[in-house]
């Protein structure tokens, strides 16, 4: 089974983007590799 899952990080434009990006990098790695198995895109969607 295949499901796609998508999320946002709210209000992003108020931080840096080295105050999340790892944060949320490490998280994703927990359920697999990117960009087989999922992806940050257009900025801070995923």
């Amino acid at each position: 089974m295949i499901a796609i899952i998508t999320g946002d990080i709210i209000n992003s434009e108020n931080y840096a983007v080295s105050e999340w990006i790892d944060i949320l990098k490490n998280y994703l790695s927990k359920y697999g590799e990117s960009p087989k198995d999922w992806d940050i895109y257009r900025g801070d969607e995923f």
